[in-house]
């Protein structure tokens, strides 16, 4: 390793080639916008690879190019440096010591040299089985989830950007399946049959990680080609989760009941089933549809997006008190819940006696707490355990120690009043005795009838004061 103590000399900010387009030989020729400079950009599998200084000439810079051809296959023709700002970067060189191209800065020494021939050479071994660890023409997890499926589980769509065909296969809501962009539909379809023929054996699958930590599965026909991908997983053990073999441990450790007319374990649709529905004339923020004979209701916001969806009910009579359940539900905070399932998040609302009444789409925790607090009116920001318990127990003890209060001071009145009773009959008898003539040497004297001052209501008749 060498440190790199100069400027960035006649290179052009990273941006600038990233955003040119490759030949065929993965070089991208260009020029600076006033034409006065001639560049070269190297791209692998769409990632930018090397970046050059600015050239005088055309020719000068094919020459570049014809260098960097010769020499970017030997490690030893490379310098790993560390720029002034911290960052990481291969430089190449020639036999001559003069650099002829560069890569873009990396945060870690590792991701500079990931890019190193040796290290490129081990990547394009797996690119042989699997196309590389970039996605090649896969889109990204969240484009394919809006497209719900069919019975079979497969979702199939085409993309109008792009004019490609696509599909998905879900388990439920889960995305577990997804596929490149096909140019003609029945290239799609051949692919789902594909899938359908190899994803029971977990020996059609291969599971790789990528740069980024992230894990997933690869799924390849009989004559090794890949036919599929799953979704990308922070961990290991949730992409293995979708092999077949743990998919069927599931199903025999707890079977759980199916719709008998779709096989479902829920007679939830995708949620694509339920956009674009007229509203309910009597609930204004329902939709309602039927489908396969069974009734489901949709609640939206005012632009008609899905806040919560319920499942398939049997009659019209039935649908409507699901409905009736949401609305005498939905402001309750407590009769929400957001369950999480392999990296995705469902908002789950319940009935006092704790079923099911209608649930979110997949989203993400924070949509999902968004969601409770749009429904609710409180505050998205989730409350402490501990804090909650104690917020939901001082209503209660409050009352009860506003309730116990007024009973002892009911009952201090009643104590008063029968000792000032008795303190002023006993100076009634107090002034009688007197008058009748007893006499002592020292006697004590009672306070009069109309002294019926704190001490005498306090003490009655054991107080007195001693005469000198």
């Amino acid at each position: 390793m060498s440190y790199l103590p100069h400027k960035e000399d006649n290179y052009r900010p990273e941006d600038f080639y990233k955003e040119q387009t490759p030949d065929a030989d993965g070089f991208a020729r260009f020029t600076n916008p006033s034409g006065s400079q001639y560049y070269f950009a190297y791209y692998l599998e769409n990632e930018l690879i090397f970046r050059s200084e600015g050239y005088t000439s055309e020719s000068g810079r094919d020459n570049g190019i014809n260098a960097v051809k010769k020499y970017k296959d030997e490690d030893a023709n490379y310098k790993t440096v560390q720029h002034p700002d911290g960052k990481w970067l291969l430089e190449l060189y020639a036999p001559n010591h003069k650099e002829i191209a560069r890569t873009c800065r990396y945060e870690t020494q590792a991701d500079a040299e990931s890019l190193l021939p040796s290290a490129l050479a081990t990547r394009s071994t797996l690119s042989s089985e699997l196309k590389g660890e970039l996605e090649d023409n896969y889109q990204p997890d969240d484009f394919y989830i809006p497209h719900g499926s069919d019975e079979d589980g497969f979702a199939r769509f085409d993309d109008a950007d792009s004019r490609e065909y696509y599909f998905a296969y879900f388990v439920g809501d889960q995305l577990v399946l997804r596929s490149e962009g096909y140019g003609q539909a029945a290239g799609r379809d051949n692919g789902i049959a594909s899938v359908k023929k190899h994803m029971d054996d977990d020996g059609n699958y291969k599971l790789i990680k990528y740069p980024d930590g992230k894990w997933c599965l690869v799924l390849f026909a009989s004559n090794h080609k890949e036919i599929a991908r799953s979704c990308r997983f922070d961990k290991e053990d949730q992409a293995k989760f979708w092999l077949p073999s743990a998919i069927a441990a599931r199903a025999t450790v707890t079977p759980t009941p199916a719709n008998a007319k779709t096989g479902r374990v829920d007679d939830y649709l995708a949620c694509r089933e339920y956009e674009d529905h007229p509203r309910s004339d009597d609930f204004s923020d329902f939709t309602l549809f039927e489908k396969d004979g069974e009734y489901y209701f949709t609640l939206v916001d005012d632009d008609g997006q899905i806040q919560l969806r319920g499942e398939g009910y049997s009659s019209l009579d039935a649908r409507k008190k699901g409905i009736q359940s949401v609305i005498k539900n939905k402001v309750d905070e407590d009769r929400y819940k957001v369950e999480e399932h392999l990296g995705y998040h469902f908002v789950v609302l319940t009935a006092a006696n704790h079923r099911e009444i209608a649930r979110s789409c997949p989203m993400s925790e924070p949509a999902a707490l968004a969601l409770i607090a749009l429904l609710t009116g409180v505050s998205a920001e989730p409350v402490p355990p501990v804090a909650a318990a104690a917020a939901a127990a001082t209503p209660a003890a409050a009352r009860s120690r506003r309730g116990w209060w007024w009973w002892l001071l009911l009952l201090l009145l009643l104590l008063l009043l029968f000792l000032f009773w008795r303190s002023c009959n006993s100076a009634d008898s107090a002034s009688s005795a007197s008058s009748s003539g007893s006499a002592a040497a020292v006697a004590p004297v009672y306070a009069s009838e109309d002294d019926c001052s704190w001490k005498q209501i306090l003490f009655g008749s054991d107080s007195y004061e001693v005469q000198p």
